[in-house]
């Protein structure tokens, strides 16, 4: 999928374009004017960093441009309330998002160890912790399927428990993500009121997120 130059520099860095681009370098003088991506206080050779056509950036100037803070990532969170209902809710969505390159956050409140393991507990000598973890290895396995990431915060299960300290862990992924859209629950649920907390707390996190 990519082109690349001969190494320009004596640490053998290689810089790549997309194959079906016009541009055309080797040297660093070729790349006078351009933007590209390095890592932050990484050195790349003496004729590198005292080169005078290029910009410096401080991490100040990376923030500012968006580069730090994921402004430019293309990205979407899905708040989940149970350890499944992400895969029927919205498993169409986070494939089809993930596919077309997008970073898809997955965040469940709870493991679903009542509502939705019953069959575990007919088991016996079935513990809570062992139903959890036996809940958590699904999810990471329905996760690595749709190819997203995810979190569980461990808030309970009928009812969520829904704590300060979850509201803070949900707002520092709302401000590390920063995503483009949120997927989550219906705010009326007649027969599962975790449901209309998950999609309660997903909104509130989010307001607070932009606070300072």
């Amino acid at each position: 999928y990519f082109d690349f130059s001969a190494p320009i520099i004596k640490n053998s860095l290689v810089l790549f374009v997309r194959k079906d681009s016009d541009m055309i370098f080797e040297s660093l003088h070729d790349l006078s004017h351009k933007k590209i991506g390095i890592m932050l206080g990484y050195t790349y050779g003496k004729e590198f960093d005292e080169a005078k056509n290029f910009i410096q950036y401080s991490r100040n100037n990376l923030d500012r441009e968006g580069c730090m803070t994921g402004e430019n990532e293309k990205t979407a969170l899905v708040v989940s309330a149970h350890s499944a209902d992400f895969v029927w809710r919205a498993g169409g969505a986070i494939a089809l998002y993930t596919r077309r390159g997008w970073k898809v956050k997955i965040v469940c409140l709870s493991f679903g160890e009542r509502g939705e393991s019953a069959k575990l507990w007919k088991e016996k000598g079935m513990t809570l912790d062992r139903v959890k973890r036996l809940r958590r290895k699904e999810a990471l396995a329905a996760a690595s399927v749709l190819g997203g990431e995810i979190e569980f915060l461990d808030c309970g299960d009928y009812p969520l428990n829904f704590t300060t300290s979850n509201l803070d862990q949900l707002v520092d992924i709302y401000r590390s993500l920063r995503p483009r859209f949120v997927l989550t629950h219906s705010q009326e649920d007649p027969y599962n009121f975790d449901h209309p907390l998950a999609a309660r707390v997903a909104q509130e996190a989010r307001i607070v997120a932009q606070a300072h």
